[in-house]
């Protein structure tokens, strides 16, 4: 199988190996993007957050704890929005089985819409940007 974009996590051997990598301390995403993007977030109060492409939810329950009012995660991969609804139970969040470019974008409904280390898997980012707009 080809290792494209969300389908790739329906694989549970390439899932598995991910999430082992992802929870690394060392791996890029904690260690270098991660502070990063938290720098950009100082003040989450009262946030309702969108995320595309939440993969598991982690971050999403991290930012929930931040102060974040509300949470929505949309993934592409069924697996990981099984993992994301398993990881943000019992908080104020909501996750949609969707892709970025299928999500109905309500309006005026965030505060904040992020995605880490998804939107290189778009082929026409210009739409999503317009339809987040």
């Amino acid at each position: 199988m080809e290792y494209r974009g969300s389908l790739a996590y329906e694989e549970q051997d390439f899932l598995e190996s991910y999430l082992k990598r992802r929870s690394r301390p060392d791996s890029p995403n904690n260690a270098i993007e991660g502070p990063i993007i938290n720098g950009f977030m100082n003040d989450l109060k009262d946030a309702h957050i969108l995320d595309l492409g939440c993969g598991d939810g982690r971050y999403g329950k991290e930012l929930l704890k931040k102060g974040a009012k509300a949470y929505t995660g949309v993934e592409g991969s069924a697996a990981m929005v099984n993992l994301a609804k398993t990881n943000l139970y019992g908080t104020r969040a909501e996750v949609f089985h969707r892709s970025m470019e299928k999500f109905e974008y309500p309006e005026m409904a965030y505060e904040i819409v992020i995605s880490r280390m998804a939107l290189h898997y778009i082929e026409d980012l210009d739409e999503v940007f317009k339809s987040i707009a």
